[in-house]
């Protein structure tokens, strides 16, 4: 699955119909700009609410804007993006990674809810909202200094890697998504949090993983890939690690089980 992903900083105004050529996801940093919408073909499905549009293909709607400024970023999945031609002149291509693969676990995910999946849409959805928003600063504005990182930069590491599905983000990730070298992340995040940027993702991996645990009837091994783990042995051999039982003793006792071994 490819996306092709372009920044759109503006729109004239106009009414029309569209039709999905591909699957489309759409995220509007100002969507004051649209005056209504309409869906021609009914979408079946889990629908993002908020700032967040999905269209499968084949979808049809309708829309009228009203000219105003407004800044989204549009994905379409399995198919070159296409627009009219009134749109191309304002669009401009986005080279920011880790902006293309947020896009692809959005789409994902609303393709294929799993547990919590509203929580795991907003959550990629306010990291969107803030890079887009760094992303579309005047480019004459000074080149700031990498910020100092505090509470909200922490909340926002946590929320993306709480946000991922079957997969770790690594550190140089991490330091890109805030616009920092990864020395420098390293550095401010064991400052802040006297935590290394490692455990702190396995902490969060955990904290994942025991609510499933406690939640859902999945497998142990599907838990430990879903949670970020590479393999069911490690995930196995950290969780007893940290956690002082087994995944299975940790659901017994969770369910009201027998008391866990050793209590």
């Amino acid at each position: 699955m490819r996306a092709e992903v372009r920044l759109f900083r503006r729109t004239p105004a106009n009414q029309r119909t569209w039709t999905a050529p591909s699957n489309v996801l759409t995220f509007r940093f100002s969507p004051g700009n649209t005056v209504w919408t309409r869906a021609i073909s009914q979408q079946a499905g889990f629908i993002p609410d908020g700032p967040l549009t999905f269209r499968p293909r084949s979808a049809s709607w309708e829309s009228k804007t009203n000219g105003l400024p407004f800044r989204c970023i549009i994905a379409h999945f399995d198919a070159p993006l296409s627009s009219g031609e009134e749109c191309v002149g304002s669009a401009c291509s986005i080279a920011d990674l880790s902006m293309i693969q947020m896009m692809q676990l959005l789409h994902d995910e609303i393709r294929a809810p799993g547990f919590a999946s509203a929580a795991m849409v907003e959550s990629i959805t306010e990291v969107l909202r803030i890079k887009l928003s760094r992303l579309s600063e005047p480019s004459s504005a000074p080149a700031a200094a990498s910020p100092p990182l505090g509470r909200l930069d922490i909340a926002l590491i946590h929320d993306y890697i709480e946000a991922q599905r079957g997969r770790s983000p690594s550190v140089t990730e991490l330091a890109k998504l805030f616009n920092m070298s990864r020395r420098s992340l390293l550095r401010r995040f064991r400052s802040a949090t006297a935590m290394t940027v490692v455990n702190y993702i396995t902490q969060i991996q955990l904290t994942k993983a025991k609510r499933l645990l406690a939640t859902t009837d999945r497998l142990v091994k599907q838990i430990a890939l879903d949670s970020g783990f590479r393999s069911p042995s490690n995930f196995a051999l950290a969780f007893e690690r940290h956690v002082g039982l087994t995944p299975t003793e940790f659901r017994h006792a969770a369910r009201g089980g027998a008391r866990p071994r050793g209590a």
